[in-house]
């Protein structure tokens, strides 16, 4: 027995370490998903489809503002480059490395079209304009398709 008499609420206290507990865990699991890359670049964001010798390289998550890469690489020249409308209105800027000479619209995508080099690598910069599920689908010289999946964050 305490010589002061204090309002003692041990059920409170109990509910309050549980509490605090749960919410260990909770940022826990926060800072275990961001490592993994939920919330931006790390091996669950990563994402790489491919179809024969042609691979596009992206991140499945990301930031909205921020600009992010598309990776294309092949084992043949790359030709063309085509996106559908859809797709890019919902990115601010769109830049290539290398240029493409010229580009069209068909059938609803834009084509971007290389000048015949050795051209087996092509990077795309994008800044996502909204935030949520971003989806479209991306063709190498107009007969390999390849989907493209984003998820942007706030």
């Amino acid at each position: 027995m305490h010589p002061v008499e204090l309002d003692e609420l041990l059920v409170m206290q109990e509910r309050g370490w549980r509490i605090q507990k749960i919410g260990w865990f909770i940022i826990l699991a926060i800072m275990l998903a961001g490592l993994m890359g939920v919330f931006g670049s790390g091996w669950i964001s990563k994402r790489s489809p491919a179809i024969g010798n042609i691979r596009a390289t992206y991140e499945g998550f990301f930031r909205y503002e921020t600009e992010m890469k598309i990776l294309i690489e092949s084992g043949v020249h790359i030709n063309s480059i085509s996106l559908p409308q859809r797709y890019v209105r919902e990115f601010r800027t769109l830049r290539f490395e290398p240029l493409p000479f010229n580009n069209h619209t068909e059938e609803g995508d834009i084509v971007f079209n290389f000048l015949p080099a050795d051209n087996r690598i092509v990077n795309i910069y994008l800044i996502p304009k909204k935030y949520g599920a971003i989806d479209g689908t991306l063709k190498i010289n107009l007969e390999h398709t390849l989907p493209l999946h984003h998820y942007i964050y706030p």
